[in-house]
């Protein structure tokens, strides 16, 4: 399945929109823990066409799963691996379903304040580009240290 050209981690680009996809953890497939479903894979449909929305969501479910596999891995307490997916494929629904209700509410955005996020999205992208190109890290490093 082909990926999105955004680059970001576990997101897909299919025809009917953008889908996350995750592989499961390999130890817990090497220990014999398939999760219950059969795959080796989570995946969830983001129920949206928009890049900017699925890359937003994209990250959130990311760091969901993360720290589901990091629970699966805990030396004292891990969670069984069957509770992991049940807890994964949840938290994935209700984040979804969470942000489309978010997105749904929100209110209407002029043109011009369209066009201004993606003049400075763009903008953003070239002084980052231009930055890596000249290997001046104190572009990174200016907005770190005014937080």
């Amino acid at each position: 399945m082909p990926r999105s050209r955004s680059s970001q981690p576990h997101l897909e680009q299919r025809k009917s929109g953008f889908y996350w996809r995750r592989r499961w953890p390999k130890y817990q497939i090497d220990q014999g823990y398939l999760n219950l479903s059969g795959n080796n894979f989570a995946c969830f449909s983001l129920r949206t066409i928009s890049p900017s929305h699925a890359k937003i969501l994209a990250r959130r479910l990311t760091a969901v799963s993360d720290q589901v596999f990091a629970a699966l891995t805990e030396k004292t307490m891990p969670i069984a691996p069957d509770i992991a997916e049940h807890i994964l494929v949840n938290l994935a629904r209700f984040e979804i379903e969470a942000f489309e209700r978010t997105r749904a509410a929100a209110p209407y955005r002029s043109a011009a304040a369209a066009h201004a996020d993606l003049s400075r999205e763009a903008a953003v992208q070239e002084t980052l580009r231009q930055a890596l190109l000249l290997r001046d890290r104190e572009i990174a490093h200016a907005p770190l240290r005014r937080s």
